[in-house]
């Protein structure tokens, strides 16, 4: 029987940011070597369902941090696609206003 365990409680989403499974996928590469072991990150499982959540939350930890970035600023990301989802999420969380500039494609 599996012990039943607490959820863990995080104080902003954006803790989540990173903190993804890792999910064996051995038996979908099979590997020359059988005792080889291939994991990989859920990346997918960010609050902003992509990757680029962590390079956004990692861009804006250091803006921050150095005071490049600072509370009532405006953010502009140019990005055709999860980028600009990502950064447009953490603007929101973070207060910041956000524009994201794409092309017409």
């Amino acid at each position: 029987t599996r012990s039943r365990q607490t959820p863990r409680q995080y104080t902003s989403v954006l803790n989540l940011v990173g903190n993804t499974p890792l999910v064996d996928i051995t038996c979908v590469c099979k590997p020359k070597n059988p005792l080889t072991k291939i994991v990989a990150k859920a990346e997918f499982l960010n609050p902003g369902f992509s990757m680029k959540d962590r390079i956004i939350a990692n861009i804006f930890a250091r803006a921050e941090s150095d005071g490049s970035l600072r509370p009532g600023m405006t953010v502009v990301c140019a990005s055709s696609g999860n980028t600009g989802c990502s950064c447009a999420m953490i603007c929101a969380i973070r207060g910041y206003n956000a524009v994201i500039i794409t092309n017409n494609k």
